[in-house]
């Protein structure tokens, strides 16, 4: 009796994990196929192809990056192979886990991030209302493990499902069986803005742009969030354990409040204490000096 318990037993676990591998086999085959590629970051497909060139410059970070450096006419000028990887809005945490994410497929010799994200703190949003903005953004990493890890990092497990499969999210994404498959954001390959010819009539200078906007960011005294204080300290480790240099800049678009600031002390702070990191200090640039001047921007808080 308790032989033929054991067989009972042992043959419904063998039916469970058949049923539960045919499940899972078919739901990666049917995603696959379902799958709406239309918005996955021109850098997760770059390093999805095995057969890609070793990426010397990587930029990252949000809005600012991709609307301030242009990634292909870097790669053009200076003869290096230059990518963006950036997503609007996004903070410190998603910073770190693009790169760690991006490391599991390319090294590159320089990573340059853009300050801003580490004065961001938008965390719970990110969590909640704009989940579906960072599933989308993390979409195009190419394998499942790292995905889970990027999506549990920055969403929480109760994403996981719906992160690593579009079929799982409340909204099915059928844009590529329709029509309209183009892009939501303006991105050529290398992860540049290709919204030309859109802004704002803006009728300030860029002095005067500057004071506006710092007089309004005044009233933001909240710091450096240890949520971003802790995802900087990653990507230094990263850079210690992976072997890249890393750079810090300020994009020349006069944002200075108080985050800024005890961003800027921060990491001049790390600097001292850490070989790897570099800091490009932009905030006392003249605009009208190096050649920008209003026709440049796109609104109050970007180029």
């Amino acid at each position: 009796m308790k032989i033929m318990n054991k067989n009972t037993e042992l043959f419904a676990f063998l039916r469970l994990f058949l049923f539960s591998t045919l499940f899972f086999v078919s739901l990666v085959g049917l995603d696959r196929l379902l799958f709406a590629s239309n918005n996955v970051h021109p850098v997760w497909k770059y390093v999805s192809n095995q057969k890609h060139e070793p990426i010397d410059v990587l930029f990252i970070g949000n809005s600012h990056t991709y609307t301030t450096i242009d990634a292909g006419m870097v790669s053009h000028a200076t003869g290096l192979n230059v990518r963006s990887l950036t997503c609007p809005s996004i903070n410190g945490e998603i910073v770190a886990a693009d790169l760690e994410a991006l490391l599991n497929y390319e090294v590159p010799k320089v990573v340059i991030a853009e300050i801003c994200p580490f004065t961001a703190a938008n965390f719970e949003i990110m969590r909640n209302e704009s989940v579906g903005l960072v599933l989308e953004h993390f979409d195009g990493i190419p394998d499942i493990p790292v995905r889970w890890k990027a999506v549990s990092k920055i969403t929480g497990l109760e994403n996981v499902p719906s992160g690593v499969f579009q079929l799982l999210r409340n909204t099915m994404m059928w844009s590529r069986w329709t029509h309209n498959n183009t892009p939501r954001m303006g991105y050529d390959e290398y992860g540049a803005n290709r919204l030309y010819g859109v802004g704002y009539d803006i009728n300030y200078s860029p002095e005067e742009l500057q004071l506006l906007y710092s007089s309004l960011a005044e009233k933001d005294n909240a710091g450096m969030a240890s949520q971003n204080q802790n995802s900087f300290q990653k990507i230094m480790e990263l850079a210690e354990k992976y072997g890249f240099d890393l750079w810090i800049y300020n994009a020349p678009i006069g944002i200075y409040d108080q985050n800024y600031k005890d961003a800027l002390l921060y990491i001049s702070m790390q600097q001292k204490t850490h070989s790897c990191v570099r800091y490009m200090d932009n905030s006392m640039l003249n605009l009208s000096e190096i050649g920008i001047d209003k026709t440049d921007f796109y609104d109050v808080n970007h180029l």
